[in-house]
């Protein structure tokens, strides 16, 4: 099955179906590369907090269907969002303009390495690891 999918989806002329799971790669590779935390964090929510989650929803359909459906409206409306916010954010209220109005915590990865790495010396960055870290030239 996975491997009939990559086919349609890489055999498709549609445009920009091909960036897409590069895009996501190079942003979470960015993201690693900005906090190295960020790697152990994402294993350890996508391979085991989540699928345990979503199993223990499956036991109550009804409950399941309601947290999918609010965490896709969620994530439209994040998606529609910015790209408004990218394109034409004169459409916006001035509020809305940009991400500001959340807390730091909602809109940042900033305050947890703070606080992970001041608790784990091991995700620490050195001045020479920035530059060797960087991958924007990548993809």
């Amino acid at each position: 099955i996975n491997a009939e999918y990559g086919k349609q989806w890489y055999q498709r002329r549609v445009r920009g179906m091909r960036q897409v799971p590069l895009s996501m790669a190079k942003c979470l590779g960015n993201t690693t590369a900005t906090y190295r935390w960020f790697a152990v964090i994402y294993l350890i929510l996508m391979f085991l907090v989540l699928p345990l989650s979503l199993i223990a929803l499956s036991f109550n359909v009804i409950l399941l269907y309601v947290v999918l459906g609010v965490a896709l409206v969620t994530v439209v409306t994040i998606v529609v969002i910015t790209t408004i916010q990218r394109h034409h954010p004169e459409w916006l209220p001035v509020w809305l303009q940009n991400w500001k109005f959340l807390p730091r915590p909602c809109r940042s990865l900033d305050p947890y390495d703070r606080v992970i790495t001041g608790r784990f010396g091991c995700f620490e960055k050195k001045d020479s690891d920035v530059t060797q870290l960087e991958l924007r030239g990548v993809v």
